[in-house]
């Protein structure tokens, strides 16, 4: 997951890598097209187990949807915490470190969860990374989620973070996978 992905597109929609991992519809069928979104690892009872999850590209394709060993599997609940420092190389106020944290959670699909699930009847699938430091120009979206002045709007930065996702999944469907 790069950097940018993380504070342009994670912060606001729940990071595509999580939103993507996870369990619905049973499907056998391998996914048309797919591209690797990560590996996971999901801890059930004293044990835990890796997945590497793909997803794909499509028109109307739900984004809560991945697939692992061809089957659709789709969360419950997510949560994404970002930490790290955005350092403003061209920005209004010339050179400048921010730090940042962002700590959120919600459901996957929005439109049929209407409150936190029970959490402990769920089985939590994580990954996580950072250290890389990647150049990009700030956009709205950005500037929102970090919480700035719109004035940082086509700033150009860098940002050395360290993230994590995790997704809670039925454990009865990942039994299965």
């Amino acid at each position: 997951m790069s950097v940018q992905h993380t504070i342009t597109t994670g912060l606001a929609a729940g990071a595509l890598l999580g939103a993507s991992l996870l369990l619905a519809p049973t499907a056998t069928a391998a996914p048309p097209n797919p591209y690797p979104l990560g590996t996971f690892t999901c801890v059930e009872g004293s044990s835990s187990r890796t997945l590497d999850v793909s997803g794909v590209n499509l028109p109307r394709f739900p984004r809560q949807v991945g697939f692992v060993g061809g089957k659709a599997i789709v969360g419950r609940w997510m949560r994404n915490v970002d930490e790290g420092t955005l350092n403003v190389i061209e920005g209004p106020n010339g050179i400048e470190d921010i730090s940042f944290s962002v700590d959120f959670s919600g459901p996957l699909n929005p439109g049929r969860q209407a409150s936190t699930p029970d959490l402990s009847r769920l089985t939590p699938c994580s990954t996580g990374g950072g250290g890389i430091s990647e150049q990009f120009t700030l956009d709205p979206g950005s500037v929102d989620q970090l919480g700035l002045d719109d004035n940082y709007v086509g700033a150009l930065v860098t940002v050395t973070d360290t993230w994590s996702e995790t997704v809670w999944i039925n454990p009865v469907q990942l039994s299965k996978r």
